[in-house]
This record gives structure tokens, sequence and C-alpha cells, in this order.
């Protein structure tokens, strides 16, 4: 069973809940003579009462409008088996150390039969200022016969473990609990009961946006919560300390399984994750220098009226403007209204090797921040800014053609800022341009197309169904089937896209290399500029006369003095593949170098035997 149990929105005084439970305990190890007593006990237990009271969290943020309500909000009965789960235990494990912190008796699993209100019976030793501790709703009976809680401080600093299946409340779930008191136990006739006040280990998110009617056009696709730690400390640390400690604990990321609409509300729950503060008094700026591995919540935006894809980034915390704390026993309760399009430093473009932006508009994406992997590469391996010789020190225009961008002689078009993001100012003209990040060796770590479109080609409403020819015989076209090509294009596939990637217009009337777009070389995420497609040759056809007017970082004409046919100083040229050449690091960091197998000189590059490398230009070939 999971540990994960509701957490609830209290904002009337502590519910005392005392719990019925079975009288015999669960047998620990081994069968003896005395069933009260067991392996690992240091003294004589006896029975004592104790009394639970379930503190209430604590409120961050405005109740929303069809969150779950508590008994404590004064429904003290209720039939809502989900309202009753937010404060039910069903299970206690109880540990008892001495004044000195050493173990008294092992540890023992009580299963609850009952919610009804009356005392609980358990068998504690006697001694002078114990400490009682109780873990609530662990659901496994078996739990602590693993664990070294030998010592007080063994206990208070395990960390239970958290999983993605966590994350959402189950069926008869209930909350992880913990609770202590200090003590000293005697065996009287007729003891007081003793009371543990017990704290939910997790925090409860309660989450919303709303669409105005000015942002109808922005379409929620994914809602991904980031940074969640793998663990929860049994007891909570000082409040005033971060926790998890220092910024290299293990987190997960978790992407909610259902898609959100406006207004409906999505509730999870997580360990702490307390990150501290800053100095910032803006909400619009807050995400600015946010700590490292803070928890954010992250929205997929697509804009319908312009084609784009944006992050909406919610930093948590008990403010919008500068606290990224996350503590165990709160509730925070976060509504993102999407007022309108315009954004602001809280909004990123989603991260991309090519991003489709409008004539003059602007984006800002995380150079840092990729969580794709395939092909046997990683993202962090090239762009890292933990490693120095792997760290952006500035961006630039690779190149562009004519006022795609503009003039970024001053840096004001495209460039790095403090926060380590990329911003990109478009131009007025429509058409492609390539961007580039240098590390401090101005070596090129990492470069990204810019397709500016005005005809939102990336826009999911426009995508345009792809029709094809039915088949005779069996449907999926195997053995003894074949294409009716007399008949119309009946089967609809998949939808495409419907302008060629780097095309100027999306528009089916246009011809021409307005509609042509770029070209690439199979496997590599950079664009070349189109040219007249005549490749016969056995190099990349790099002129002015055949692919245009290229301009640099400062709208400059790029010297292109050669067909583009062997390695120059250039920007732009060719060379042959080899085991250096052929490399996804050098064509990372060669976006503009066409990369050819065909030996040079050949008279037909189309015949594999004039081929090295078998006409692969990857060196030693990667098919994954």
């Amino acid at each position: 069973m999971s540990y994960l149990r509701k957490l609830i929105d209290i904002t009337a005084s502590t519910l005392l809940l005392i719990a019925a439970v079975s009288c015999s305990d669960n047998e620990y190890i081994a069968e003896v003579d005395d069933p009260s007593v067991q392996p690992g006990d240091r003294a004589a237990t006896i029975e004592v009462p104790l009394r639970f009271h379930v503190e209430k969290p604590s409120l961050i943020g405005k109740p929303l409008v069809n969150d779950i309500p508590s008994r404590a909000e004064g429904d003290e009965e209720t039939d809502d088996p989900e309202k009753a789960a937010e404060e039910a235990i069903n299970d206690i494990w109880v540990f008892q150390y001495d004044e000195n912190g050493n173990q008294l008796i092992a540890p023992r699993f009580y299963k609850v039969e009952s919610s009804e209100i009356r005392k609980l019976n358990i068998r504690l030793a006697e001694g002078n200022n114990s400490h009682v501790y109780v873990l609530a709703n662990t659901g496994d009976e078996t739990w602590a016969q693993d664990k070294d809680f030998t010592t007080l401080e063994k206990f208070v600093s395990y960390e239970y473990p958290f999983t993605e299946d966590n994350v959402e409340m189950g069926k008869d779930e209930r909350l992880l609990m913990e609770g202590h008191v200090e003590s000293t136990i005697r065996k009287e006739t007729d003891l007081h009961p003793i009371d543990i006040h017990l704290t939910r280990m997790m925090a409860k998110i309660s989450f919303k946006y709303v669409t105005a009617e000015a942002a109808k056009s922005l379409i929620v696709t994914r809602v991904i919560i980031n940074n969640m730690p793998l663990a929860m400390r049994m007891e909570e640390t000082p409040k005033e300390e971060n926790y998890p400690a220092g910024n290299d604990f293990e987190t997960r990321s978790v992407t909610l399984d259902k898609k959100l609409a406006s207004g409906e509300v999505y509730t999870f729950y997580m360990p702490a994750n307390r990150r501290g503060t800053t100095t910032n008094t803006d909400p619009k700026a807050k995400n600015n220098g946010a700590p490292e591995k803070a928890l954010y919540v992250q929205l997929f935006v697509t804009s319908r009226s312009n084609g784009s894809n944006f992050l909406y980034t919610i930093y948590l915390g008990e403010n919008d403007t500068n606290d990224f704390n996350v503590r165990r026993n709160h509730n925070y309760n976060i509504t993102l209204n999407l007022k309108s399009e315009i954004r602001d430093d809280r909004v990123l473009a989603a991260a991309a090797n090519c991003f489709v932006v409008n004539t003059n508009n602007e984006i800002m994406f995380d150079p840092y921040t990729r969580t794709e992997t395939g092909g046997g590469w990683k993202y962090s391996d090239y762009v890292n800014k933990k490693v120095p010789a792997k760290k952006i020190a500035y961006v630039k225009i690779l190149w562009q053609y004519v006022n795609v961008i503009g003039d970024n002689r001053n840096g004001d078009r495209v460039w790095l800022d403090q926060y380590d993001r990329v911003h990109v100012k478009t131009g007025s003209a429509v058409g492609n341009a390539v961007i580039a990040a240098y590390n401090s060796s101005n070596k090129i770590l990492w470069s990204w197309h810019i397709w500016v479109n005005n005809d939102k080609p990336a826009n999911l409403d426009e995508a345009v169904p792809y029709y094809t020819f039915g088949w005779t015989g069996s449907a999926d076209g195997k053995t003894g089937s074949i294409i009716t090509t007399n008949d119309k294009r009946s089967v609809k596939g998949r939808s495409l896209m419907k302008c060629n990637l780097g095309a100027k217009s999306g528009n089916a009337n246009d011809y021409g290399l307005k509609t042509y777009g770029t070209v690439y070389q199979w496997g590599r995420k950079d664009p070349f500029p189109i040219g007249n497609l005549d490749y016969n040759v056995d190099y990349y056809q790099y002129s002015r006369g055949n692919v245009g007017d290229l301009r640099d970082n400062n709208n400059a004409k790029i010297d292109m003095n050669t067909t583009g046919a062997v390695h120059t100083t250039e920007l732009f040229s060719t060379e042959q593949t080899s085991a250096t050449t052929g490399t996804i690091a050098y064509a990372i960091e060669h976006p503009t170098h066409f990369i050819s197998p065909v030996k040079s000189g050949a008279s037909n590059p189309s015949d594999a035997s004039t081929c090295n490398n078998d006409g692969d230009w990857f060196w030693g070939h990667n098919d994954l």
C-alpha cells in the first residue's frame, strides 16, 4: 500500500482524533512465551493509553473553489471517504528511546480497526524522560523489521523514500504522519493518556489555471511538476534551514497524466523542498535568480494566434515574490490567471532546436534545460553550466537572411542575460537564421534555428491530414496486397505541418523559394540555406549566387568567395568525413560545415564506390 495520504485545508481549530486499535501487537520476530515481550526489548513493557491529535496544516494562498474541505472546518461527521481520508489513521508504528537516545523497546506495529473516538492502548517500557515516536500509515506490518532504528538519531534522520506512484491520492490510501512526545512512563493503576501530536510528512499542492477571454487562443497541452525530492526526513529539520541540504540531492519530474481544463483543480503531494528566499519584490520577476532545484510547475502552452509554444513557469513558496520554501504539513493553493498573451520573465519558449516566431516578436528560452535523450548522446555532455568548458559565455547570430533578426552588434537582438537565458528579437523579414552559443574559448557549444514565418506553421489546428491510397487484400498491406492507385487517396494517415520546415510562406498558392524552406544532412539538427537544387557534386554549393545573400551578427554580408567545394577559413565549407569530422561533437561545433562522404574529385557522387564510409557522413554509422 502506498504511504501517500490526502492533506487538508484547515482554517478552524485542531481536530482531536482518538483512534481505537486492536489490542494484540504484531508478532515482531520470534515466538516467545510472553506475547508482550519481543526480541529487542531492553525492559519490561506495560500497557499505556495513547491519544492522537492530528495537527492542522498551514494554508498558503486562497482556498480554491472546488477544493476538498475537511472535517476540521466544521464537518465533524462525514460520509465522504475522500474527506475522511484527510485525517484517518490506518496503522501505527511505535518507537521508544531512553533519555540517552537508545532504543528501549523493539518497534511495534498496531493496526487501526476503527475511527471511533476511544482509547488506544499500546505497550511501552517504564523510563524517565523517554522519547515516544509514532509513525502512522505505512500500511506495512513488516516495514521496520529490516531497518536500524537502535538510536534516536538514526530514527529521526531516516529518509522515507518517495516514488512517482505517491504523487496522487489513490483509493484507500492514507497520509503518512509522524509525531512524538517526551514523557516519564510509570506503572500505575490508572495512567493518564499520553498525547501525541501528528503532523503530515508531505506538502499538499492544489493547482489550477484560469483562462480569460483575452487569452482564449492559449491552449495548455501539458503540465509538469519539477524538482520533487526523492525522500522525506522522518522528523522535520529546523525551519530556518534549507532541506534537503545542498544542491546535489536527487529529484524527479512528474507529468500530469490527465489534460487539465481551465478552472479544474489538480492536487498532488510531495516531500518538503525548502530552498530559502531572495530579495525580489516584483511578482513578475520571481523566477529571476530562483534557487537551484526549487520546486516549480510548468505549463506547456500553444498559442493559436502565432503558432508558438511557450512554458509558463510557476515557482511555489509562501508568497508570489521571493519565497521558495515548500514545507511539510503545509497546503499550497496555486491559481495561474492567463489574462492575455502578454509575456513576462515567467514565460519561456519551450525547449527546441527550432523556434518558430513571427516577425517583430521576442522569445526567451533556457539553453541549459533539455530532457530528451536518444541516439547515444546526452545534451549535458555538450552544454552544462557546471563545467567551465561547457558553460555558455555569450550568444550571437551565426547566419541569417537580411533582416530576419537584424543588426546585433550591440547585443540587443540576441543575447544571454544574467540568469543564463537566451533572448531573441526577430526583425521585419520572414526567413531563417541560426544563432550559436559559445564558451569562453569561443568554441560553439550549441546552435538553434530561428524560423520566422507569419503563417503560423506550428499551429496544431492548421496541420494538414495526409491521405494515401488504399490496399487490395489485407488492410496492413502485407504479401499479396497491392496499392489501388486507380482510386482517390482515401486512407487518412498522420497530420503534417502545412509547409516545409524553414519555408517563408505557408500559402499553398506560393511557389519557388518561398515554399522550399531549408535543407538538412540526415541526422543533423542544423539547417542549411536552400539553394538551386542541383547537388550532383561532392559538396554543398555555398555561394551567394546559389544560396542568396546571407548576413552575419552585424547584418553584414558573409564572405562566400568559393563554391564551398573545399575546406576554407570562411564560415561555410565542405569537409571530408573521417573519424574526426564525422562525429556528433564536430557537427555541433561546426553547424555550417557540410560533411561529405564522397571521395574528392569523384565524377559520379551517386555511385557508392566513389564514397567513403559506405556513403554515410557519420563515421562508423549509428542507426539508433
